[in-house]
């Protein structure tokens, strides 16, 4: 008992202590916070620095919250901004209504950035999935603000046709989009994305530190991929919303119709070799104009035509159409002795196409481009052409600048042996009026020394002016005059209307000069637009897809001073009956089917005007006496108008007529079809002309060889005056140069070679880089056994002083440089010699 006793004792006495002992500790630690011993196998502790307080996993909570809140308002905002903007007064069931899709749309980035996140919690896949998370929300929030801007300017939504072709062609759009831009914009984009980009990891920097467990969704994978099935699904719901009133573009969410673009396109047109059992019925070949014109009596004289081409100008903005507007005062003059057409339509809203139906008198090509600018891409002679081999010395003068468009090369298509534009003269003390170049005065003095240089010549001249172009800038020295009074709906409106009066003081102006130099009397005078020009009558501005009555709806007037005989044409008219009308007044003859439209001085009878958006597959015209029918294809309803009693085109009579729309949609649509059929062929016929299989023979052999990628045989001089067989020759400054050369591929090649033509002088020099046989026949598509004709264009520049120019030829790869030239002639740096040329020069204007 004794031992057990003792053993005992000592066991409670341990206890006792060990219970004092934890007690002690608790009361030490209360005061003291306990330390955690540091071992070897662990790393030391760092000192805290900003980039220590990054988590290495952020919470999901947290990062998504601040990624995506800001991102919902930004987007629902500017979803409403578009709302309201609409011209059309929305209830607010309707103003609900278009905003579920977009809150459809947030649901389903929160579920797919939720969904994202269970994929990768731990590492780098964690910060791969977070940095993608962030580029969609920048990328989403950068669609809503431009879709909502190009609205805000056009009317119209953002889709991606015309998105990717602003991007190709940057040079000339960003000016046009840089216009519309204010300081607010810039600051509002900006301020935008930096709280997108900065604000979510600034959060989680503030909140906390390393956390020892990755955050995000609870669940397996299986729950991360229901969360991404959940938004797909949203994102889908969310597109199915339309609108009578809006179609389905306006409803949807700008970033999803954007995406959407690149994978719907419209069965309009058939693909290359498909024809559909309707079309074969239905598709009528469309008429290219005619090959060869002449007349009756070849010996009697024949007048000078001057044809005046007024930029964006409306119908109703003229006072001969809208006697209470003064705007224009010495057109009302001339109108009283003119022939006048009541209502005459434009093809299409746009300047380019607009040129090709009244100066070739045939439709352009439907589409975006302007392959019409291209070699081959013009289907027929257009007037300058014609006229031009009946005698006539043609001449083309624009105020805007040449590059936009290739409008030079689409000017050369047409047969205008001169081409002069507003930025190839000088224009010191003159206004630059919009992003387009400068007021239409700087083609005065330019104009008169060439009619002076051939007074005595046949004259076929065009004049398209500028100053009408949105933005609507006036020169300071022209007196700004307040016609809100007379119906300016706004300070844009007002400000074009200005523009308008400028351009009728510009017309008077261009008649005074041929007065004075004695070629009044025996010129005649037509003078028309390209397009008209919408102020938000029916929610749309500006012009390209502006179809209503405002948008086509065109003057046109034929003043003959020799004979000023007043006659009002009251049948509708197009720009396409202008070719046909010039020739008839002149008394040629021609194939009565060879023109789509007709002369206005006979009678048409009952026809159909066709008209097509700017953008493709957008909306096609139909235009049946006084009604109007407007085909959205599947992305609203059509809107038919009675003209006669509605000229506002404010009721829709669509549903009231099912039939009859139904049967001119076809119609319309086998127009679109045989459009595209016109056109499609001469792209192919110019690349077969451009490409032989047995060696050609030009008109100087020069067998030299660019390395071991390409053998030249020759070139020649297929166009220019002063040009020798041989070399040589002279050159006037301002005049265009055609040099053929005639190549075959050693090997197969990349489209990393260019062809550069190389002009050199004593002080000033110029290249020309370009894809083959103008774009159609890029080097990768070469083969061995053809020989390849290609061609350079060289406009000698207008402000060109040495005495000669000297041309040669090089090949240039994107990495290797200029290739090495062996063969029977000694290069320049690895540049072909062509020929050398004396340069007259041009007096400058």
């Amino acid at each position: 008992m004794g031992r057990n006793a003792h053993w005992s004792c000592r066991l409670s006495f341990l206890l006792h202590s060990s219970d004092l002992n934890y007690q002690r500790e608790e009361h030490r630690l209360e005061k003291e916070p306990v330390k955690a011993p540091h071992t070897e196998s662990e790393p030391k502790p760092r000192r805290t620095t900003w980039r220590s307080r990054l988590p290495n996993q952020p919470p999901t909570g947290i990062w998504l919250f601040t990624l995506l809140a800001p991102l919902f308002l930004l987007c629902i905002s500017l979803k409403v901004f578009r709302i309201a903007a609409h011209p059309t007064d929305f209830g607010t069931s309707d103003s609900l209504f278009f905003v579920l899709p977009d809150l459809l749309f947030q649901a389903g980035l929160l579920s797919l950035g939720l969904g994202l996140m269970g994929t990768a919690r731990v590492g780098w896949a964690r910060h791969l999935v977070l940095l993608a998370l962030q580029l969609v929300a920048l990328a989403v929030a950068t669609i809503e603000m431009l879709a909502t801007a190009y609205l805000h300017a056009t009317g119209f939504t953002l889709d991606y046709s015309i998105t990717a072709f602003a991007l190709s062609r940057l040079d000339e759009t960003w000016t046009v989009a840089a216009s519309e831009v204010q300081t607010v914009h810039v600051w509002f984009f900006a301020v935008s994305l930096i709280v997108l980009a900065v604000g979510p990891w600034l959060a989680v920097w503030k909140t906390t530190r390393h956390p020892t467990e990755p955050s995000g969704p609870a669940g397996k994978l299986l729950w991360a991929a229901l969360l991404v099935a959940l938004s797909t699904a949203l994102f889908a719901i969310s597109l199915l919303p339309t609108s009578k009133e809006t179609g389905r573009a306006f409803v949807r969410p700008a970033p999803l119709h954007l995406a959407l673009g690149m994978l719907e396109k419209h069965e309009v047109l058939p693909q290359p070799g498909e024809q559909t059992a309707s079309s074969k019925a239905s598709v009528a070949a469309r008429p290219s104009g005619p090959d060869r014109i002449y007349r009756d009596d070849p010996e009697s004289p024949l007048p000078n035509v001057v044809l005046i081409i007024l930029e964006s100008t409306r119908a109703d903005s003229l006072t001969p159409y809208n006697p209470g507007l003064d705007t224009t005062p010495f057109l009302a003059k001339i109108a009283e002795k003119s022939t006048l057409v009541d209502r005459a339509y434009a093809v299409v809203p746009h300047t380019s196409k607009s040129l090709v139906s009244i100066l070739c008198g045939i439709e352009p090509r439907l589409s975006l481009a302007v392959p019409e600018a291209r070699k081959g891409g013009m289907p027929g002679k257009c007037l300058a052409k014609l006229l031009g081999e009946m005698g006539y010395t043609t001449a083309y003068f624009q105020t805007p600048k040449k590059s936009f468009e290739r409008r030079s090369r689409l000017v050369d298509n047409m047969g205008y042996e001169h081409f002069l534009s507003g930025d190839m003269v000088d224009v010191t003390g003159f206004s630059k009026v919009n992003y387009f170049g400068y007021e239409d005065a700087v083609m005065l003095e330019p104009s008169r020394a060439w009619l002076e240089e051939h007074a005595k010549e046949r004259l076929f001249v065009t004049y398209l002016t500028n100053i009408q172009h949105h933005p609507y800038g006036l020169p300071k020295s022209h007196a700004e005059v307040d016609y809100r009074p007379f119906g300016a709906k706004t300070d844009g409106h007002n400000r074009y209307l200005n523009t308008v009066n400028y351009g009728d003081s510009f017309i008077e102006k261009i008649v005074d000069q041929y007065k004075e130099l004695g070629l009044y009397e025996n010129t005649v005078f037509v003078i028309t637009s390209d397009h008209g020009e919408g102020f938000r009558e029916h929610g749309q501005g500006q012009h390209d897809d502006v179809v209503f009555e405002e948008g086509l709806r065109i003057p046109w007037l034929i003043y003959k001073p020799s004979d000023p005989q007043p006659r009002r044409i009251t049948q509708p008219a197009s720009t396409l009956d202008v070719a046909p009308t010039v020739l008839d007044i002149l008394g040629f003859r021609f194939d009565a089917d060879s023109y789509p439209g007709g002369s206005i001085l006979g009678d048409l009878g009952d026809r159909v005007l066709h008209a097509s958006c700017y953008r493709r597959s957008q909306c096609l015209v139909g235009i049946y006496g006084h009604e109007k029918l407007i085909y959205y294809f599947d992305d609203r309803p059509p809107h038919l108008f009675d003209l006669a009693a509605d000229p506002g085109e404010k009721t829709n009579l669509a549903e009231q007529n099912p039939a009859k729309v139904a049967a001119r949609i076809e119609e319309l649509r086998s127009w679109s079809r045989a459009v595209h059929e016109l056109h499609r062929p001469f792209a192919k016929k110019s690349l077969r002309a451009a490409i032989q299989k047995k060696k050609p023979s030009p008109e100087n052999k020069q067998h030299v060889f660019f390395g071991d990628a390409l053998e030249m045989v020759g070139f020649d001089y297929p166009k220019g005056k002063g040009l020798k067989k041989g070399g040589g020759g002279k050159v006037r400054a301002g005049r265009k140069l055609v040099i053929n050369y005639y190549l075959r591929a050693m090997r197969e090649l990349s489209d990393d070679y260019r062809l550069v033509l190389v002009g050199t002088g004593e002080n000033s020099t110029k290249n020309l880089d370009h894809i083959p046989v103008r774009g159609l026949h890029p080097f990768s598509d070469w083969k061995t056994t053809e020989y390849v004709r290609d061609s350079h264009r060289f406009n000698v520049p207008y402000s060109w002083r040495d005495k000669r120019i000297n041309f040669c030829l090089k090949v240039v790869h994107a990495t290797e440089g200029t290739l090495p030239v062996t063969g029977d002639i000694s290069p320049r740096d690895g540049c072909v010699p062509i020929t050398s040329m004396k340069v007259k020069p041009r007096k400058q204007h």
